[in-house]
């Protein structure tokens, strides 16, 4: 049983790495195949566990970071939206929505922040603002995403 959630938290790690390879080469769809990349990890905390999900993340971000260094893309992946999907699972444990809002917003802009400060792109309030629109539109797709992927396949952790 270890062997198997091993192999898929490692196979769902490489699809996630190939997904930020193609955000950083192609020209079109690009910020498509990083938030695909980031919903990859979910998919290793719903079939393994929280931790599987974890290592999931971690091996794809130190890829991303070996194979893809000062890359917008690849930062924004390791900083902001990879650990996403997990921390995620943990945030909607609390089930109270307005305390899961103030978290994800919290985390969002703390980790947008460092990312901010570590390569700045953004010079403008508004679009600080606008992130933070796009960003809620993300986690609520993000959650239906999840939601369609358990309706459709019901039972199927490891």
């Amino acid at each position: 049983m270890r062997t198997r959630k091993l192999t898929t938290a490692a196979l769902l790690a490489a699809l996630c790495v190939v997904l930020l390879m193609l955000a950083n080469v192609l020209p079109v769809g690009s910020w498509v195949c990083l938030a695909a990349a980031s919903m990859i990890p979910a998919l290793a905390v719903i079939r393994c566990g929280l931790g599987w999900g974890a290592a999931c993340y971690a091996v794809a971000a130190a890829l991303t970071l070996l194979l893809f260094p000062g890359r917008l893309k690849g930062l924004l992946f390791v900083l902001v939206l990879g650990h996403y999907s997990v921390l995620k699972s943990l945030i909607e444990r609390m089930n109270k929505l307005p305390l899961e809002w103030i978290c994800k917003l919290a985390l969002f802009n703390g980790m947008f922040a460092l990312c901010q400060v570590l390569i700045p792109f953004i010079d403008k309030w508004y679009l600080w603002l606008a992130a933070n629109v796009v960003f809620v539109v993300y986690d609520l797709g993000f959650t239906a995403i999840i939601g369609q992927y358990l309706r459709r396949f019901p039972g199927k952790t490891i």
